[in-house]
């Protein structure tokens, strides 16, 4: 009995050691700061590298001329609109930091998509 609570105790901080790993600047500042333009692209890179069921790339520039980030969440791997339709999954589309000061969505979208990925 003691090697199989031993076992399950190993398994819990492995995992809580994955997901510490993958903290947004939000949770590591409780909630004081925000995670920079940078900062959210480069976790959504790690988020793609980590879990097959993710797909980061861009749909457009910035007036800035900077990417606009584009996260795809798909258990089954349809990362396109094409692969969506013909599937009849169900889609959400969520559309984050379009304004200054409104970047809470952001911030929970980052951490859902890092629940469900990592």
């Amino acid at each position: 009995m003691r090697k199989v609570f031993f076992w399950i105790l190993v398994m819990v901080m492995n995992r809580y050691s994955e997901t510490e790993s993958f903290l947004t600047r939000a949770e590591k500042t409780q909630f004081q700061e925000t995670s920079r333009y940078d900062e959210t692209v480069e976790f959504c890179k790690r988020l793609e590298k980590e879990s097959p069921w993710i797909k980061f790339s861009s749909f457009g520039k910035s007036p800035q001329g900077r990417d606009l980030p584009l996260l795809v969440v798909s258990k089954n791997q349809r990362f396109t609109a094409d692969q969506a339709r013909r599937s009849n999954d169900v889609v959400l589309l969520v559309i984050n930091g379009i304004h200054a000061g409104e970047i809470a969505g952001k911030e929970a979208s980052l951490m859902l998509a890092r629940d469900v990925a990592v």
